[in-house]
């Protein structure tokens, strides 16, 4: 699988003037098509049926990044990217943050991700980032799970620390093997 960290975005303009990803550039060659992230944390399909359980799902993917966020802090402890993200998405659910602008702090977040050289740090950095871009599109909860698993240092007891903070209507969707804490 080749390594994507290093890609250009290119972006192109709407008719609306908003910004939309409309291909990848890397060194070698252009990308026209979609990229297919594999999910990290559980099987299953997650769509919310209203902002409430959206809104949930975020505050859930932020509590996530931040159990484990100090595996960042102390391998970069002058970059506070993450723990923006984290409070971004924090933010757009008290709504005093719009999606774009926790979006933006989402891209920031893989920034430091890129940044670092310490893989737990990395991943820590990507669940924040997938923390903040949840307002967007609900998925990326279950990124941002994935990513604090693949940090911690104790994948079991962060499995089900994350099955206890999740809110119980949800647990199916994301821990469909009955266990939901």
């Amino acid at each position: 699988m080749e390594d994507v960290s290093s890609w250009k975005i290119n972006y192109g303009e709407r008719g609306d003037n908003r910004k939309t990803i409309h291909s990848f550039i890397s060194d070698r060659e252009k990308y026209n098509h979609r990229l297919t992230i594999p999910m990290l944390a559980v099987p299953g399909r997650m769509k919310p049926d209203n902002l409430n359980d959206h809104q949930l799902l975020a505050l859930w993917a932020a509590d996530c990044a931040e159990h484990v966020l100090e595996t960042f802090t102390d391998a970069e402890p002058d970059d506070d990217r993450p723990r923006a993200a984290i409070a971004a998405a924090r933010d757009w659910v008290r709504g005093v943050l719009r999606m774009t602008d926790a979006r933006a702090a989402a891209f920031a977040a893989h920034a430091a991700a890129r940044d670092t050289n310490s893989e737990s740090a990395r991943f820590v950095a990507r669940a924040a980032g997938h923390a903040a871009a949840t307002a967007h599109v609900a998925a990326h909860a279950q990124h941002a799970a994935g990513y604090a698993l693949k940090a911690a240092s104790d994948v079991d007891n962060e499995r089900d620390w994350q099955r206890k903070h999740l809110a119980t209507h949800l647990r199916p969707q994301f821990f469909p093997d009955g266990r939901g804490g």
